[in-house]
């Protein structure tokens, strides 16, 4: 029960940090609570001794108070509708130029919603401040601080909506979100390399383990299992790939021993599943959202080829990783041992090079593109000879395409050349 709720708890962190509402509602929080304590400080007498300092910094008058966060109200208001607009029509254009699949990426950039917050918190804190004015006969004296810190927070809007701008321009660029996809890759936790081999399809494993759930499978958690599996001597397989669809009811988990009903939960419980296509933390994940914008950018009503060589050029260290990897790897949860499958060669290739062969077949710097990164791979000796077989598979595949292509000859002689390095 205790690790349903916390995979349940990681789960709705996932979801709240992805929301384009979470830092915005925290930093209104933040600001109410500022609002707040000033209101309460305005007459305190280090505050009265500072305004008697620094008199030309405090506004004493209520009448121009009163009229300059009204000013401020309006223009703040008229920034958060812009700001929002520009990140609706960013979401959009990515969506349709690029992939759907990174709009997740591009609404929990955190540097626009700490903007968007600001603008929202400062709102929120020059209302609260007016209300108090309206509410209350204060005083000259109780008006200062408050007001400051209004006109300091909505000068920083200003800036703030400089820096948003160029922001927004900049996290358009395909360049930008190819290198951030990438990046987010290189930063997971890449499990370390092992001896070949590949018994999965040997192993004396009878005993089977339904899903309860349909989902893409995007890894398996073993910090999700309860401490009394660890007690138990025994082996499992986990036997989907990565960005599987798992349906409910299909076989997910094979073992050397019959485990109670109550220990096939457990073990379900560490296996990650998403509604969402491309949605996990995961290498192939990553891989497919770039192949995705290689294709989108090879489609006719796009045509640009220069960010399909982008995309090719940002693939190459992703795909030597993942043929690199061998077909099983072993993990040990106390005296529990968990097998889980690497994606093969063959697979890999087919889900990342096919659909850009396929698409870039008419375009001669692609094909060079993709037989350069293909030709690298057969200096790598770490890459087993299967997935090597796997390799040389896909450029005879090219090779073979040109032969029914309408390129030039000059071009076909070219791209043949280069395959044969």
């Amino acid at each position: 029960m205790v690790k349903k709720f916390i995979r349940f708890a990681r789960d709705s962190y996932k979801r709240v940090i992805r929301s384009i509402a979470f830092y915005p509602v925290l930093i209104v929080v933040l600001f109410l609570i500022v609002g707040l304590l000033t209101l309460n400080v305005e007459n305190h007498r280090y505050i009265q001794s500072l305004k008697e300092e620094l008199p030309y910094l405090f506004i004493e008058d209520k009448q121009t108070a009163r009229a300059i966060l009204s000013t401020f109200i309006a223009g703040i208001i008229s920034l958060t509708v812009f700001s929002f607009t520009m990140v609706m029509v960013v979401l959009n254009q990515a969506s349709a130029n690029y992939s759907p699949r990174l709009l997740p990426g591009l609404i929990s950039n955190r540097t626009n919603q700490i903007i968007l917050g600001s603008y929202i918190g400062t709102l929120f804190y020059c209302i609260l401040v007016l209300m108090t004015l309206g509410a209350y006969e204060m005083d000259q004296e109780g008006l200062g601080l408050s007001s400051m810190i209004a006109s300091l927070a909505s000068l920083g809007c200003v800036a703030l909506f400089v820096y948003f701008i160029h922001s927004i321009s900049s996290g358009l660029q395909i360049s930008n979100i190819i290198h951030a996809v990438v990046r987010k890759c290189e930063t997971m936790d890449l499990e370390q390399q092992e001896p070949y081999s590949d018994d999965s399809g040997n192993l004396p494993f009878k005993h089977r383990i339904f899903a309860d759930e349909s989902g893409y499978f995007t890894g398996f958690d073993q910090e999700l299992l309860s401490s009394d599996l660890a007690e138990i001597q025994a082996a499992v397989h986990v036997l989907p790939n990565l960005e599987d669809y798992i349906y409910e009811g299909a076989c997910i988990l094979r073992s050397d021993r019959e485990f109670t009903e109550e220990h096939q939960a457990f073990l379900r419980n560490g296996l990650l599943l998403t509604p969402k296509r491309l949605d996990g933390v995961n290498i192939m994940s990553s891989m497919g959202k770039l192949t995705e914008i290689a294709v989108k950018a090879l489609s006719p009503g796009i045509n640009d080829p220069g960010t399909a060589i982008d995309v090719l050029a940002a693939l190459f260290p992703l795909l030597e990783h993942a043929l690199m990897h061998y077909p099983l790897t072993t993990r040990q949860h106390g005296e529990l041992e968990i097998l889980q499958n690497h994606v093969k060669g063959s697979k890999v290739l087919a889900q990342v090079i096919q659909p850009i062969r396929h698409y870039g077949r008419e375009d001669a710097a692609v094909l060079c593109k993709l037989g350069e990164v293909l030709t690298q791979f057969r200096l790598n000796d770490s890459i087993s000879e299967e997935n090597r077989q796997a390799v040389e598979a896909e450029i005879q595949a090219i090779s073979d395409q040109l032969e029914k292509s309408n390129l030039h000859l000059m071009d076909i002689e070219r791209i043949r050349a280069l395959l044969s390095h």
